[in-house]
């Protein structure tokens, strides 16, 4: 899945490919683990649905989509 995420400290946008998503309710977070090894803790869901926002800033030039490579892989 993927997901985008805005850093708290200085509202930076990140893209990224989650590999594992966990949710732990003691805390109120969500954990999302990264296939790059980086792990981050999301504690408030703005927008549900990233793919639509990483298209509008794709549409408005703010990144580029084409440096990306995904692949469809069966379980």
């Amino acid at each position: 899945m993927r997901a985008l995420l805005r850093d708290a400290e200085d509202q930076a946008l990140i893209a990224l490919e989650v590999e594992e998503a966990v949710y732990d309710p003691e805390d109120q977070l969500l954990l999302l683990y990264a296939a790059s090894g980086t792990n981050y803790e999301v504690s408030r869901i703005v927008r549900a649905n990233a793919d639509s926002m990483i298209k509008e800033l794709a549409e408005k030039v703010f990144c580029d989509m084409t440096q990306f490579t995904a692949t469809e892989v069966e379980d």
